[in-house]
């Protein structure tokens, strides 16, 4: 996945870098036929070119942010990907779609419609509080499903107590369960504190 995403990050360097070598090569072209040979036609041919050059360059910059934000949102980094969705409704508003795209990935996943002077429709406010019922509803479950592992692992722990003063078990039994307990423990009192969040759901 690493190299993957340091691939597209080269190839997206690379073609923007080519792009600008090609506006400035066309820029200069047009001033060489506007004031070396006074051939007007050509120089705006040029100039025409250099502006599309310049459009292409701020397309794949565009593109390129977003896909950052893109993998920043998967990754669980919201912070991050507030940034660059943010950056791109902003400063790329000209690449329509992409702006319209991080607007409404900031409206319905982070619940932010004032990002980029944005303001809800009554579709993205009710997207936003089913999506508010949607993860509490979860945090619920996950919460019930970690209180689960506590209560599991606290009986493990008797049942290997009783098996070490019975003489069935030895010591090593008992410490595994104890540090399982711990483990469950730890895991529910971090997400009770907001330290950790809902895991990803497995694809079937």
């Amino acid at each position: 996945m690493k190299i993957a995403v340091i691939f597209a990050i080269l190839m997206v360097s690379a073609t923007a870098g080519m792009a600008q070598d090609r506006m400035t090569e066309s820029l200069r072209k047009g001033v060489v036929e506007e004031e070396s040979k006074h051939n007007l036609d050509a120089a705006i041919q040029n100039y025409k070119a250099a502006i599309s050059q310049f459009d292409e360059a701020r397309q794949v910059a565009a593109t390129a942010l977003f896909r950052v934000a893109e993998c920043d949102r998967k990754l669980g980094r919201s912070y991050d990907a507030i940034a660059a969705y943010k950056r791109v409704a902003q400063e790329f508003a000209d690449q329509r779609k992409l702006a319209d795209d991080s607007r409404a990935i900031l409206a319905s996943t982070y619940h932010d419609v004032s990002a980029a002077g944005i303001t809800a429709t009554p579709e993205q406010t009710k997207l936003t509080r089913q999506e508010q019922q949607k993860n509490e509803q979860a945090r619920k479950v996950y919460q019930h499903t970690l209180e689960e592992e506590v209560k599991i692992a606290l009986s493990q722990l008797n049942v290997a107590q009783e098996r070490f003063k019975g003489g069935v078990a030895g010591m090593p039994e008992v410490t595994r369960a104890r540090m399982d307990l711990v483990r469950a423990q730890e895991k529910l009192d971090s997400f009770n504190a907001g330290l950790t969040q809902i895991p990803p759901m497995r694809k079937r």
